[in-house]
């Protein structure tokens, strides 16, 4: 990365345990640390990388939030979320008084001026912390901005997002490990909920093998664990009718996708519990969703996986998965989001076998079959970079697919990324380098696939 401004940082910076334990008070209003979060901020203040894997609830973010407020420069977070780069920046504006913008393509389309406001604000060093998405690093317009401001601490929220191995693997989150080797900030820190080995292990060959790992016991006491076996959306319906009325506070109903969403709200109510959906399709509603869900305005909130991610919500009684989780991690993530206040709270799965087929077109869609490299592949020119837009329109396939496609071929030398010709493009190109996707190539990936089919089976 060329032009990347450039700083020193100050010894006083490098392990001082009194500074974090008054800044610990005075701007985040708390009198102790968790254990491990103490000793993770002062090697983040070292210089030292971090991958911490700490359960839903237990304070990942103050991890990034307080040595922001120490280190000199920007700390830049990626995030995979949209609404979880709102909520952090909205808390740590509002709350925490800590300069911060998120750039995210939202922004940008609803108010270009306060997109462009933020970008001066970061040049003219006014911004403590920038959350941004994996995909702006192809936004020639953004990357300026950053490269005007030395980077203190780059940290990966949802780090699972970065491996082929993780539940909701991300081909953008690839393009980190570039920005990494470019930027060479003063620390990385990685952090998640759920790192099962594999996981882990590829989370380091990416950020850095030195890179120290703290791990906190996901076991949570206060949350009771129950199956309902059921057969079909009228028998889950009945279930949601027959039980909800029976557990204490507000609670979520987690669903496979928007319509489901809607279609379970609807039928709550029409029984007589208030309940409302929420999805990434509510637009501007989403905040005053999020609001009424907080002020438990609403019984239950049927609702897709947008919900809950870091939204501050510590009583939150029930969590219900109306569909089968994609895996193990991910509804251990989901559940964690319920009492945490340390109160008793109830994590109900209607486990019905066919929901299976939901999950297995979610897993497609993220780990593509062998033959879509060669089909892909097959579009890719040498001569001219297409977008992946412009490939799946092609070879007739999902542009999710052709992404993580594209992204996977890159990443072993078999097509070539490159940025956007002018300001105003924002999407990535590619083009065919020599070679052919063989079986060995690939291997990598089509072994994380079958991992995945695996666990979904089990």
């Amino acid at each position: 990365m060329t032009g990347q401004a450039e700083t020193r940082f100050p010894p006083q910076a490098q392990d001082n345990r009194a500074a974090i334990r008054e800044v610990l008070r005075k701007r985040f209003g708390l009198q102790r640390f968790r254990p491990g979060q103490e000793e993770i901020i002062s090697k983040v203040l070292g210089g030292r990388s971090v991958l911490a894997i700490f359960p839903a609830g237990y304070g990942k973010s103050l991890l990034y939030q307080l040595p922001a407020t120490l280190l000199p420069g920007t700390t830049l977070v990626f995030s995979p979320l949209v609404a979880l780069m709102h909520d952090q920046q909205s808390t740590l504006s509002r709350r925490y008084d800590i300069p911060s913008v998120s750039l995210t393509h939202v922004v940008r389309e609803r108010n270009p001026k306060a997109y462009y406001a933020a970008l001066g604000n970061i040049r003219r060093g006014m911004c403590k912390v920038v959350f941004i998405a994996p995909e702006r690093l192809d936004d020639e317009i953004v990357m300026e901005a950053i490269r005007s401001q030395p980077i203190s601490l780059v940290v990966l929220d949802e780090a699972h997002c970065i491996s082929l191995w993780g539940h909701d693997f991300r081909p953008h989150y690839r393009r980190i490990v570039r920005f990494l080797a470019e930027a060479r900030p003063h620390a990385v820190l990685a952090l998640t909920a759920t790192a099962p080995p594999p996981v882990e292990k590829d989370i380091l060959s990416q950020i850095g093998d030195a890179t120290d790992v703290y791990r906190v016991s996901p076991h949570l006491p206060n949350l009771r664990l129950h199956v309902f076996s059921v057969s079909g959306d009228c028998e889950k319906l009945s279930c949601l009718a027959r039980i909800i009325p029976r557990l204490n506070g507000s609670g979520v109903v987690y669903c496979g996708t928007h319509d489901e969403c809607e279609k379970v709200a609807e039928f709550l109510d029409s029984v007589g519990i208030s309940s409302t959906f929420y999805h990434g399709g509510l637009g501007q509603r989403r905040h005053e969703a999020e609001r009424d869900f907080i002020a438990n305005r609403w019984k239950v909130v049927a609702a897709t996986c947008a919900l809950g991610m870091g939204i501050d919500k510590p009583d939150l009684r029930f969590v219900i998965h109306y569909r089968l989780p994609g895996s193990p991690e991910l509804y251990y993530q989901e559940i964690g989001r319920a009492g945490r206040d340390g109160k008793r709270a109830e994590c109900i799965l209607l486990f019905d076998p066919e929901d299976r087929s939901l999950q297995e077109y979610f897993l497609r869609s993220s780990h593509p079959e062998p033959v879509d490299y060669g089909t892909v592949y097959g579009a890719l020119d040498p001569a001219k970079a297409k977008s992946a837009d412009e490939i799946a329109g092609e070879v007739k396939l999902p542009r999710s697919i052709v992404e993580v496609v594209v992204e996977n071929l890159a990443d072993v030398g078999l097509a070539q990324r490159e940025k956007p010709a002018t300001k105003s493009q924002t999407a990535a190109r590619y083009c065919r380098m020599t070679g052919h996707p063989s079986r060995a190539a690939i291997e990598p990936f089509l072994t994380a696939r079958r991992s995945r089919i695996k666990a979904l089976e089990a």
